[in-house]
């Protein structure tokens, strides 16, 4: 009983002198929690008193407006102002440690050191905590009479359920930065050391990582950017962990994802709470006015924290010097890895000594860090490891995946990646291996001019697994040539896991949306998805190649789309159907369900003209046959046919008609000037509409068909974007191109 009573004196004379804390806090949470709720409540164009004249939408968004004000705005103000509280309680509610003649005597109290921490850690949370809640607990009062005249008792309920769930996400921010705090406290004998090791634990880890991964994102061009492991890394920099709860909180998720990750975080605030303790338990008063002790620890963080700084003293210098090559570039590199990595190697030393002498006081510990980290340095840069240039043995192969975002339905990339390269068991052997090989000699070098620049490159996620259970992800340059890459693209296996929706994932889309002409139509249909989805299939397997290869006049764009739950939180599901002329399962589900006019081609008869541009403006020195190189190119065909005179007849190699040349023209064209060639005449009109798409593809793939914007004008003056594939226009338009900009010339004489 007595123990009891001045545990609580105890606890009244800390108080006593954190007034000041009180005051702040109390302040704080008072601007912040229900100042902010008047000042929403003042903007709202709803009175509760007038609520009945109101519409459901408009009463509708006052009730979401307050909810998200539960949700949100009171996480992210509430969560800032708890790690400024974990923050200030942890350094000055403790400060006594920092003193010797306050580690056992407080205030003139005789205390045991049990005792004394227990008192300051209690009322380190009180100070912050009943202001915060009072402020809290004054504005729900507010916000829940407004809410339930809106919305009634159920309302009421879920804004206090909101209410809860987002203090209790704010107290556990809290309790990761307090502990954290605590930890840094033990180890150090005052505030400067204690901030030093507070950056060091709270952001150690995933700076690590961080660095790590930057230096393989820039060095290694085969480098998998596969998804950050928050999962696990984040928990292991407190720190970090507390701001990335704050932010992450507001994303969609499933309840069992969210008490998940507040169970986690509520482990290791425990965690450091108990070691914060038990380091408190075993400090000795003389570490009072010090630095740090324990050789160990100080060499272990003086190590990682300068070969972290060399890192990036290293990529400091590539921005500085515009990453210069050559052996000037490597010494200028080497000197800002050196320069940093000595810095933060002797700093670290003169803090934890607590003098300016120790700078250089582990001279050999210091050489071999800089050493070390040079090394690390030139590893990534010159790939002393092999990471861009791995090729296992071919009877080390077990099977590959691959991915290319150019060839898959997915909507989403990031998507698409993760379920193929897991999903996907291509397994020959002979063409996994002529694959890789291609792969790795184009990354080193001796394998790249067997391929021009027309062939173009792939890029091509992969996941290659050994016999020995091993994988391996990277994301691989290739030549975009048919004989490399078709044999994986047009395998079933790829098949399957790049363009096939499975029945799990097809329960899932519920909505489908058509685009064509610029324009677009949506519907929820499931039964209808259902249907597209199997006869996709079917046309899938039917014309593998075309489908592939882009190849036939493109009709309409399917996307098909739904939300699923996945890892615990809620994501949009989004496949894109093309569908072309020739896919006539698809074209038949979509004209039984009403959208014939999707599918069908459009009728000359409604065209009143097509017109082609060069999408590019004149600067004035152009010739003739400048204009008629740029329409060449920009419509697909690479070389000029030489023209000899006027009137001459030879035949056009890419429609294989008999077209007529422009005579040479030696003078320029006015500038400012955009040409475009207007089709007008029936016959021609007739001649250009089945060519053309009524979806544009935009691709950067060699392997399909590249696609030109043309606009169709109807009778009725409506314009609709229409796509030509490279490579099929008559030449004859495009030798009319340097006409187009000769009859701007005499209009504007």
């Amino acid at each position: 009983m007595m123990s009891r009573r001045l545990f609580f004196n105890a606890m009244r004379e800390d108080l006593r002198h954190k007034i000041w804390m009180i005051v702040l806090f109390t302040l704080i949470s008072f601007l912040a929690v229900p100042m902010v709720w008047l000042l929403i409540r003042s903007n709202m164009s709803v009175d509760w008193r007038e609520a009945y004249y109101f519409s459901d939408e408009v009463t509708g968004r006052a009730i979401n407006q307050v909810l998200d004000f539960c949700m949100y705005y009171l996480l992210g103000i509430g969560g800032m102002i708890a790690i400024m509280a974990g923050l200030v309680v942890g350094l000055f509610g403790f400060r006594y440690v920092f003193h010797k003649n306050r580690v056992d005597f407080y205030h003139s109290l005789p205390v045991k050191r049990g005792t004394l921490y227990g008192v300051c850690y209690v009322d380190g949370i009180l100070v912050w905590l009943i202001p915060f809640s009072i402020c809290l607990i004054l504005t729900m009062v507010f916000a829940g009479g407004f809410l339930g005249r809106l919305g009634g008792t159920d309302m009421v309920i879920r804004m206090c359920v909101l209410t809860g769930q987002s203090l209790l996400v704010i107290l556990i921010i809290f309790m990761l930065v307090y502990h954290l705090v605590l930890v840094a406290v033990m180890m150090s004998g005052n505030i400067l050391n204690t901030l030093v090791n507070m950056l060091l634990l709270g952001f150690g880890v995933i700076s690590v990582y961080g660095m790590w991964r930057t230096f393989f994102e820039y060095y290694m061009s085969t480098f998998y950017n596969g998804r950050f492991p928050d999962e696990v890394l984040v928990y292991t920099s407190p720190l970090f962990d507390a701001i990335y709860l704050l932010f992450s909180m507001n994303e969609t998720r499933s309840t069992w994802s969210l008490w998940l990750t507040i169970l986690i975080n509520l482990f290791l605030a425990a965690v450091l709470g108990v070691c914060g303790w038990m380091m408190y338990q075993r400090r000795e008063s003389e570490l009072a006015e010090q630095g740090v002790r324990g050789k160990a620890v100080t060499t272990f963080l003086r190590v990682a924290a300068s070969m972290v700084a060399g890192m990036g003293g290293w990529l400091l210098f590539i921005l500085v010097t515009d990453d210069i090559g050559g052996i000037v570039g490597v010494a200028w590199k080497s000197f800002g890895a050196i320069l940093l990595s000595v810095f933060a190697f002797g700093v670290l030393d003169v803090i934890f000594h607590m003098e300016f002498g120790a700078f250089l006081a582990h001279k050999f510990q210091m050489a071999g860090t800089v050493i070390l980290t040079l090394l690390i340095c030139f590893a990534f840069y010159q790939d002393w490891f092999g990471y861009d240039t791995y090729l296992p043995e071919k009877e080390e192969i077990a099977q590959i995946a691959v991915f290319d975002s150019q060839f898959a339905n997915y909507y989403n990339r990031e998507e698409g990646t993760q379920e193929v390269l897991e999903n996907m068991q291509f397994q020959d052997v002979d063409v996994i291996y002529a694959f890789l090989e291609s792969a790795v000699n184009i990354q080193a070098g001796s394998d790249a001019s067997r391929y021009d620049g027309a062939a173009g490159y792939e890029s091509v996620d992969t996941k290659v697994t050994l016999k020995n259970g091993k994988s391996y992800y990277r994301s691989y340059i290739v030549p975009a040539v048919k004989e490399i890459l078709w044999p994986l693209y047009t395998s079933r296996e790829y098949l399957d896991a790049a363009y096939w929706i499975s029945e799990e994932y097809l329960e899932e889309l519920r909505n489908v949306i058509l685009f064509r002409d610029g324009q677009q139509l949506s519907a929820e249909n499931a039964e209808l998805v259902a249907n597209l989805v199997r006869a996709y299939h079917q046309d899938l397997l039917e014309h593998t190649e075309e489908i592939l290869s882009g190849e036939g006049q493109l009709l309409v764009r399917v996307r098909l789309e739904g939300v699923t739950q996945k890892n615990g939180s809620a994501a949009r599901r989004e496949r894109v159907l093309d569908v072309y002329s020739f896919m006539e399962h698809v074209t038949e589900v979509l004209g039984r369900a009403g959208y014939e006019e999707w599918v069908k081609p459009r009728e000359a008869s409604s065209v009143a003209s097509i017109q082609l541009g060069l999408y590019t403006y004149l600067d004035g020195t152009e010739t003739a046959e400048d204009v008629m190189a740029m329409a060449l190119k920009l419509y697909g065909v690479e070389e000029m046919p030489q023209t000899e005179g006027q009137g001459t007849e030879e035949t056009d190699f890419t429609s294989g008609e008999a077209v007529y040349d422009m005579p040479v023209m030696t003078e320029t064209f006015e500038a400012g000037i955009s040409p475009v060639l207007q089709i007008t005449d029936r016959a021609e009109i007739e001649e250009l509409l089945p060519c053309l798409s009524y979806v544009g593809t935009i691709n950067g793939s060699r392997l399909k068909r590249q696609y030109v914007r043309v606009m169709v004008v109807d009778y009725w003056g409506n314009t609709n974007e229409c796509y030509i594939p490279k490579g099929v226009l008559p030449m004859k338009y495009i030798c009319r191109f340097a006409d187009v900009v000769q009859a701007y010339e005499v209009q504007g004489e």
